[in-house]
């Protein structure tokens, strides 16, 4: 296993969505949105009581366990989701909210292979690609 590099996470919505909403200026704001977060994962949830701002999973307008419904959410203005920096990079109109006050701790990302399979030529070469190219993309 190789530590590949940190995921930086933050609140992104569309700019139709934050068109729609009151303005967001403190931490608090985020508890009058529209939230898009995971329904059993309680990373979001713990993130709240860790800034002092403990909420329930009924808090979230839409739940699921899919990032990629997350964030299809988000793009479609539905709300205020938490995902990757580097998934939002991808569309100009999903902007970074409370980017100043709201500090989401990165997720760290490893690439793993088994030992045995470790000597495979052609494993190596998909591994060693992976170790180069996904770095620059975080």
């Amino acid at each position: 296993a190789k530590k590949i590099g940190d995921v930086g996470l933050g609140a992104y919505a569309h700019r139709s969505y934050l068109a729609r909403h009151s303005p967001l200026r403190q931490l608090t704001d985020l508890l009058q949105q529209d939230l898009i977060g995971s329904d059993t994962d309680p990373s979001i949830l713990q993130g709240f009581t860790a800034v002092g701002f403990p909420v329930s999973r009924e808090a979230f307008a839409l739940r699921s366990d899919d990032f990629i419904v997350q964030w299809q959410a988000v793009r479609a203005g539905l709300g205020v989701g938490f995902c990757a920096d580097y998934l939002a990079r991808t569309d100009v109109d999903v902007v970074r909210v409370l980017p100043g006050l709201l500090k989401i701790p990165p997720l760290p990302m490893w690439l793993a292979v088994h030992r045995e399979i470790r000597t495979s030529q052609r494993i190596r070469a998909v591994y060693d690609f992976l170790a180069q190219a996904i770095p620059k993309a975080l």
